[in-house]
């Protein structure tokens, strides 16, 4: 079963048994997030786009936690960048970036 948790803004965790899976973690300087930066748990960081308010915390998050951050060319921080119709494999599901 995947869980989702809804943290404000754009930013969320997809749980599944295995893994967490944090969706563009803009956190600290949020007025609605429900959560702090320094309280999240994952093990992936995706970013959808460059955007300050969707890449917030991705940073400071992925130090603390050691996440691997997956994100898209554009992005400001790159770690993983997935080439467009490249497939990678998170959580036993395969996730691949179209335009």
């Amino acid at each position: 079963m995947i869980k989702f948790k809804y943290y404000g803004h754009a930013c969320f965790l997809l749980e599944t048994d295995n893994e967490k899976l944090l969706f563009d973690p803009f956190l600290t300087g949020n007025p609605v997030a429900s959560i702090s930066a320094d309280e999240v748990e994952c093990d992936y960081i995706l970013l959808t786009h460059a955007h300050g308010d969707h890449y917030g915390d991705a940073t400071q998050i992925a130090q603390k936690t050691g996440a691997k951050v997956i994100s898209t060319p554009d992005s400001k921080i790159k770690v993983y960048v997935i080439p467009t119709n490249e497939e990678l494999m998170i959580a036993k599901e395969t996730l691949r970036l179209v335009k």
